[in-house]
Parts: structure tokens; C-alpha cells; sequence
């Protein structure tokens, strides 16, 4: 088996795939902004050389960073394009220097969601605000500079870590009896430790050569709206809290967010045989290490 280097240390993402990994004996070393500051590219490129010269011929490079605070990204475009672009190429410039396969995480917002199904790797992407800008910015450098490249574009990442939609709507249940939710805008849920399962399966076969490179989607099997996934988790939780139907407008968030980014994951299916589990099951597990 490879080994695993995964940018992103402190993330959702990078923490269930060092689970994921530990539990099947793979060897995974998660660095963080401690060792490589992705927002300060001229640094970064040195210490991202280094970091690439130690790692073993059978190494699979796995960039879960990311800057993903939508909001704020629209007041802080140079910090997003640092993180999500410039470093993106920079990590994928030494993979092709080193013949490393790189996986790189992308995401629904790069989509501007005026579709009404579930959107295919092949949909034009148009994305409406900055972070997504950035996110379609990294898209191009990884596959510009890195031939061996698989991007994994996902949506709506939950888990039993902090700063998700499942743990803050948790949260903010504790004090309220009633919570209003956007019930305009459509995605896809998906678990962490779903998606990092099938990163480390695509890490073996990339490792083995029996994966096409290219563009896949990975997301969860179900479309809903972000009111209805509320609904679920306190369902699920059973939490007796009420969800109150907003618009995405009537919330007035800072940043443009598509209002169907649902993704369409077929193609990962047909390849490789990897599926998210349902929904619910998914979720079940996640609180169950919560609780």
C-alpha cells in the first residue's frame, strides 16, 4: 500500500481519512499550516518541495486544504486564491515533478445551480461567488500542472467535528425551540467518513494505475434542501426542535450560494464501484460518535 500525505490537517475531511487510514493499517501523514502556510504561496512552494523530497517513491498526495469560508472569502479574495489556486498548483506542480497521483478535493460551488437534476463532471461550471471562483481556479492549476491527477468534486460535507451544517444545527438547537433554515437552495449531503473511504480506495488504484484520471463527483445519494436536512438531523437526533422555512434571500448571507448544486456521482460509480451509503445511515453513524 502507498503511503498517504494529505494537506489539511485540522479539517473535517483530513481527520476522517487519518481515521479511515489507521483503521486499514495505511500509513498517512496529515500536515497542517504548521508545516506548509498554503495563504503565503512564496513560502509555501519551498516548504511544499521540501516536504515532497522526503515522501517515498509510493505516495499518494491527497490536498484536502482548503479555504472555505464562503462569506468571508467575498471581503478576503487574495487569502482564497492563495489557499484554494495558487497552492493547488504548486502542490500538483510537484506531484508531476515527483510522479506522484494527486487527488484533489473540489466542490459543488463551483457550479451557479440553475439546473433542476443532479449535475455531471461534463456541466459547465460557472461559479457565483469568490470561494467558488477560487475553488474553479484550483481546478484548472491541478490539471494544467499535474498529469496524474483525479479532482473530486463533493458537496455539503458533514460530520462530528465542529463548523458543519449537522454539529451547528446540534448546537444552536441546545438554546432554541425554533430554528429558520434556507429552503431554497438544493444539494447534496455527504459524510466525511463516506467520501474518505472512497479517497483511499481511489489512492490504491491511482497508486496501481487502474483509475482513468480526470474529473469525478462523489456526494451523498440524496437532493434535498437545506431546511429538509435539518429536518433529518433532529429527526435522527430526536431533537423536538421546529425548522422554519426561509428563503436564501430572506437570510441575506453575504456571499451568492447556488440554489441546486446537487451532484450527480454516476460516473465515480461506473468506474470504480464506489457508492455513498444512504443518507440516514450515514448520518446515524456520525451521531453515534457524537453520543
Amino acid at each position: 500500500m502507498s503511503k498517504l500525505l494529505v494537506f489539511g490537517a485540522n479539517g473535517q475531511l483530513a481527520k476522517a481519512i487519518a481515521e479511515r487510514a489507521h483503521a486499514t493499517g495505511r500509513t498517512c501523514e496529515c500536515v497542517g499550516r504548521d508545516v506548509v502556510d498554503l495563504a503565503s504561496p512564496a513560502e509555501a512552494g519551498i516548504d511544499i518541495e521540501r516536504l515532497m523530497a522526503r515522501q517515498p517513491e509510493q505516495t499518494v498526495i491527497i490536498n484536502t486544504a482548503a479555504y472555505t469560508q464562503v462569506d468571508k472569502a467575498e471581503s478576503d479574495a487574495r487569502t482564497a486564491f492563495a489557499v484554494n489556486a495558487e497552492a493547488a498548483g504548486l502542490i500538483a506542480a510537484q506531484c508531476q515533478l515527483r510522479a506522484f497521483p494527486l487527488i484533489h478535493i473540489s466542490t459543488d460551488f463551483v457550479f451557479s445551480g440553475p439546473a433542476q437534476y443532479p449535475l455531471p463532471e461534463d456541466a459547465p461550471t460557472h461559479p457565483l461567488g469568490v470561494y467558488g471562483q477560487s475553488k474553479a481556479a484550483g481546478e484548472r492549476a491541478v490539471m494544467d500542472a499535474c498529469a496524474s491527477h483525479l479532482i473530486i468534486r463533493t458537496a455539503w460535507l458533514v460530520s462530528e467535528h465542529p463548523g458543519n451544517f449537522l454539529t451547528t444545527m446540534l448546537r444552536l438547537a441546545k438554546d432554541r425551540d425554533a430554528l429558520s433554515v434556507v429552503v431554497d437552495q438544493f444539494g447534496s449531503p455527504t459524510s466525511t467518513h463516506d467520501l474518505a473511504a472512497a479517497l483511499i480506495d481511489l489512492a490504491d488504484r491511482a497508486s496501481s494505475g487502474t483509475v482513468k484520471w480526470g474529473v469525478y463527483h462523489f456526494a451523498g445519494p440524496e437532493t434535498m434542501s437545506w431546511a429538509e436536512l435539518a429536518r433529518r438531523i433532529f429527526r435522527l437526533a430526536n431533537c423536538q426542535v421546529e425548522v422554519c422555512d426561509t428563503t436564501a434571500e430572506a437570510y441575506g448571507a453575504p456571499a451568492p450560494r447556488p440554489a441546486f448544486s446537487a451532484l450527480d456521482s454516476s460516473k465515480m460509480k461506473r468506474a470504480t464501484g464506489l457508492t455513498h451509503r444512504p443518507l440516514d445511515e450515514a448520518l446515524r453513524d456520525i451521531l453515534s460518535r457524537m453520543y
